[in-house]
Parts: structure tokens; C-alpha cells; sequence
């Protein structure tokens, strides 16, 4: 299956990335092992968008892991989440079917 970074050939404030599985709305003061996101139990390999990080450079989509997270593929560059950017969130308590 062909991957397209759909930011490519848009508008330069337009993107809309794979689907995370919670977000949240609050800090998360430590990225390392399977923590509760909104209600929800992470597991390893999860997209989590992290929106309200102390640290603004933090906001953006990770991987959960046992381990250290990591950011995700298409939210690791300096472009990759622009201004309008989309992501859908597909569970949770307070932020499934969300879009941000």
C-alpha cells in the first residue's frame, strides 16, 4: 500500500494525518510505559496526540511503548504538523470522535 503525506500538492496549512487512538488534554509529565489517556489504558504501539504539554515542542502525535515513547513517523519533523492540521481520535471518555 502506497503511503501519501497529504500536506504534499495542499494548501501549506492543510494536513491530515492517521487517526490516533486517544488524546489528551491535559500534561503528561512522563512519555515512558502504558499509562491512562483519557480514561483508556495505553498499549504498545498506540497514536496518542498530546495537546497540552507544558512544553509546546511536546504537543504532537507519540507512539506509546513499555518503554520510552516515541514521536510517530509523521509528526517527527519540524513540518510535519502545520497550522490546520487534522487528526481524528478514535477513543476515549471525553475526546473520541473528535477531530483536532
Amino acid at each position: 500500500m502506497t503511503q501519501v503525506n497529504r500536506s504534499e500538492g495542499l494548501v501549506v496549512n492543510t494536513a491530515i494525518k492517521a487517526p490516533c487512538r486517544l488524546a489528551s488534554s491535559v500534561n503528561v509529565a512522563t512519555l515512558n510505559g502504558l499509562l491512562t489517556i483519557d480514561g483508556s489504558v495505553t498499549v504498545a504501539g498506540d497514536r496518542v496526540l498530546l495537546t497540552a504539554q507544558t512544553s509546546s515542542v511536546d504537543n504532537g502525535i507519540w507512539v506509546a511503548d513499555t518503554g520510552d515513547w516515541e514521536r510517530a513517523e509523521d509528526c517527527d519533523g519540524v513540518l510535519d504538523i502545520v497550522f490546520g492540521a487534522l487528526v481524528k481520535v478514535n477513543s476515549g471518555t471525553a475526546n473520541s470522535g473528535f477531530w483536532y
